[in-house]
């Protein structure tokens, strides 16, 4: 078969699988709980965003790169509790925008004293958004149709899934379709013919089947037709999966399937590129949250950001090391590292390099729109008027 032919055999995968819904994608952020209450220890609340095992090697990436500190923010916490709850609360309650408005209220001192720790926090919130969007990609890479799927159990390509949902099941139907076996067969007869063609087993599967087929058995009606008909509906069968029974894994690497993945099916990349997308989300972002507080306090419309507006100033070394961190973590690819490489080497460079030359050329929107992190999704949500209550705020200054 030519690779048209198989493409057209399995149901014309030509174009895309359908867009994830878009709720897997603008609901994926990371917010804390209704009414939280705020964690124990603050720092290592900050350390979960960035590393939700708290690796240390993780961590120190993405302090580094981003400019944030878990310890120094769970200090900035610490003070703001003591001096402030409802401010407090609104932050950790992930209602950044009620922390802003409350400390405009107070006035100029307190806005300079909790602006930073707003703009730290969603940044940090920012991070451990980018992992849970790595999350997303690690399912549709490791198991895309379920944990029922009894297929390929890790890293399916689509080759392997049409084989197995597919292939497989039309040559088995075919082979039972076309045994040689007459109506008036004893059933002890057509079992061992049925092992013999290496349809049958004997295990509880198998059983399980045996009865069932003797169940419907029984319900046919005694009439000369039944097995006519049966003949007849066996032929139909036949001619309708003739095209999938006679495919092969050469049919199939010729289709380009035996190495394409659900994730370039799903998000329109890979999930190396993808990790790369989402450390250009990350090394943008405190300029784009900066903005946000910025149109925020002078009740302004919150901007819109156009993903690739300003990718060209971002330093390559800090973006191939956030997109290996990613990866690390999340362990959403097969090639993943498992620990962090030599400054000198350049697998991480190259990959942003060319995941940067798909996004100047338009080649990857949909990514791009499905993983983008857009900080405005943190400053839209507000307390309900009963939550947002006055609790017990302190009149004392913000000491430095």
């Amino acid at each position: 078969m030519t690779g048209e032919q198989v493409q057209e055999a399995l149901h014309s995968y030509r174009y895309d699988l359908s867009n994830l819904p878009s709720a897997h994608f603008e609901q994926a952020y990371v917010f804390p709980p209704p009414n939280y209450p705020g964690p124990v220890s603050c720092a290592g609340y900050a350390a979960r965003f960035l590393s939700r095992n708290a690796d240390p090697s993780i961590i120190d990436v993405f302090e580094n790169k981003l400019a944030v500190s878990h310890e120094s923010h769970g200090d900035d916490l610490n003070r703001l509790r003591s001096w402030n709850r409802e401010i407090y609360a609104a932050l950790v309650g992930g209602y950044p925008v009620d922390a802003l408005r409350v400390a405009k209220q107070k006035g100029r001192e307190a806005v300079s004293f909790v602006r930073p720790i707003v703009q730290n926090h969603t940044m940090l919130l920012s991070v451990a958004t980018a992992h849970v969007r790595m999350a997303q990609l690690a399912q549709c890479a490791k198991a895309p149709l379920g944990r029922a799927w009894t297929g390929q159990a890790i890293w399916p390509t689509m080759s392997s899934v049409a084989h197995a949902a597919l292939i497989a099941p039309t040559q088995a139907i075919s082979r039972l379709l076309t045994l040689p076996a007459d109506n008036d067969v004893a059933d002890d007869e057509a079992e061992e013919l049925l092992k013999t063609a290496g349809l049958l087993d004997d295990d509880a599967s198998s059983h399980v089947l045996i009865s069932m087929a003797k169940d419907i058995q029984k319900r046919l009606p005694e009439h000369s037709l039944t097995y006519a008909h049966f003949r007849h509906t066996a032929r139909e069968i036949l001619k309708a999966i003739d095209p999938l029974q006679a495919m092969t894994a050469t049919d199939l690497s010729g289709a380009g399937w035996t190495r394409r993945s659900f994730v370039r099916e799903r998000f329109g990349v890979d999930a190396t590129e993808g990790a790369a997308l989402l450390a250009m989300n990350l090394l943008t972002q405190r300029a784009r949250i900066h903005a946000c507080i910025e149109a925020l306090l002078s009740e302004k419309k919150l901007p819109e950001f156009e993903f690739n507006h300003d990718l060209q100033s971002l330093g390559k070394k800090s973006l191939a090391r956030l997109t290996e961190a990613l990866r690390i973590a999340c362990k959403a690819d097969r090639a993943a590292p498992d620990q962090l490489s030599a400054p000198e080497n350049n697998t991480a460079k190259k990959l942003v390099k060319d995941t940067l030359a798909k996004v100047e050329q338009g080649q990857i929107d949909r990514a791009i729109e499905i993983l983008r992190i857009d900080p405005a999704v943190f400053f839209r949500r507000k307390m309900a008027p009963s939550t947002s209550a006055n609790r017990g705020s302190s009149p004392q200054e913000p000491q430095d």
